[in-house]
């Protein structure tokens, strides 16, 4: 975002003696770059970035295990995500995390799932779209409905969709630190990330072993999805415990093993008391405001055709074993 003429004219005109640097051809350069460096950081994704009722409470639970079990299209991953990328650059407003020098875990499932969904969110643009707001001018989230409708307090931007954007990535270039570690650099698919705050996102692939994540302590554990083979969750709880760090898992729920039905049950035994360490957040599309009615009524005559085991997966995040549906 490129400062404007008319922006550096009102600081010139408004130049005084104490501020004559500003006034020489040296100093309106250096002043360029200033006002160069602050829009860009305006329109950086974490800035605009409006989570839903749901995703803020996944943002804002402290529990040391948080389950998001959701449908499909609900917008689970980009709250996983923009968790990571908040702490790992020292901007998560609820202070669960050390501002620097942090390990955060993302576990994919599958080595494709690093480089195609992973790295996607946190270091490419796209994670979701933004518009410059009529009012003040200033970027924001776009609102994928219609202008007369109104969506958590917020009227939809819908006539104006060519105008609509991808936002920059959530985890700001001036973050990251070198190069990544590569598995595979053409298809960005990474083992580590470093970034200035002293941070370090580590990413596995749960069809690996899970000792494969041995021999260090971590902040923040995410699991994207299901996991394949067992072992990652317990191998978690080992790499989380001397930090007091957290288990974050987002996934429409399959559970190819235990580990999902497992967390289920122990957030069962916690519900009830006043601060649980272990909780699950249902979040159902119906819940996503940013997908159109359309769609969803669309998918749901679809998905109701194959079952209500993959119905009540995909339309309301949640599990069904035996007939029965999971809590």
């Amino acid at each position: 975002m490129a400062a404007t003429s008319d922006e550096l004219k009102d600081i010139l005109d408004d130049a005084g003696e104490e501020e004559q640097h500003w006034l020489t051809p040296a100093g309106q350069k250096d002043l360029h770059a200033l006002l160069q460096m602050a829009a860009e950081r305006e329109v950086e994704a974490l800035r605009l970035y409006e989570p839903s009722p749901f995703q803020e409470k996944y943002h804002a639970c402290t529990a040391k295990e948080l389950l998001m079990s959701k449908g499909n299209q609900v917008g689970g991953s980009l709250a996983g995500f923009a968790e990571d990328a908040r702490a790992a650059t020292g901007q998560d407003p609820f202070g669960k995390y050390p501002a620097k020098d942090g390990i955060i875990v993302c576990l994919g499932y599958g080595e494709k799932h690093i480089g195609n969904v992973i790295h996607k969110y946190l270091c490419r643009w796209g994670a979701f779209e933004i518009i410059r707001d009529d009012g003040t001018g200033k970027w924001r989230t776009y609102r994928p409905w219609e202008k007369n409708k109104v969506v958590l307090g917020k009227p939809g931007d819908l006539h104006r969709k060519e105008e609509a954007r991808p936002a920059p990535p959530l985890i700001p270039p001036r973050f990251i630190k070198g190069k990544p570690v590569w598995t595979k650099a053409g298809a960005k698919i990474f083992s580590i990330i470093y970034l200035t705050t002293g941070w370090e996102i580590h990413a596995f692939n749960s069809q690996g072993e899970s000792e494969h994540a041995q021999g260090f302590q971590a902040n923040l554990w995410h699991i994207d999805e299901d996991v394949a083979t067992d072992g990652w969750v317990a191998e978690a709880v080992g790499r989380l415990s001397k930090r007091k760090g957290l288990l974050r898992w987002t996934a429409m729920p399959h559970a190819k093993t235990e580990d999902i039905v497992l967390m289920l049950e122990r957030a069962k035994e916690e519900e009830h008391k006043k601060k649980p360490k272990t909780v699950v957040i249902y979040a159902g599309i119906d819940e996503n405001p940013y997908l159109s009615d359309e769609t969803k009524e669309e998918n749901k005559r679809i998905w109701r055709t194959m079952g209500d085991e993959e119905y009540v997966r995909r339309v309301e995040g949640r599990l069904i074993i035996g007939g029965l549906r999971m809590y």
